[in-house]
């Protein structure tokens, strides 16, 4: 149909769109199973509050798997974006920004 063959003001087709909207599904849809994996298979995810881990790694990972699994109700997005500030790790902190792009005024609040 003529509609599919339309481009936006960047040249995309809906087709274009299509397929980057289905790219980044599954990057994060990846990057999710990878860190539940990781956290599977180093024996952490059955709970991980009572492994035999120093506080630091114990709630780094319990912020992890809150973020990745959805569960919002120990730690809540805002909750886990504030943590991975204080402990300047970039990577957390772009993936949850990633994930929930309303929390982005938090962050240009805090400079």
């Amino acid at each position: 149909p003529e509609a599919a063959k339309e481009k936006d003001d960047d040249g995309r087709t809906p087709l274009h769109e299509a397929c980057i909207q289905l790219l980044s599904s599954f990057e994060e849809n990846t990057t999710n199973d990878a860190i539940l994996s990781l956290i599977h298979d180093l024996g952490f995810a059955d709970d991980i509050h009572n492994m035999r881990l120093t506080e630091d790694v114990r709630v780094l990972l319990s912020h992890l798997s809150d973020l990745c699994s959805g569960n919002t109700h120990t730690h809540s997005p805002k909750d886990i974006l504030e943590y991975f500030i204080s402990i300047q790790l970039w990577n957390g902190t772009t993936l949850v920004l990633d994930r929930h792009p309303t929390l982005i005024p938090t962050v240009i609040k805090t400079m």
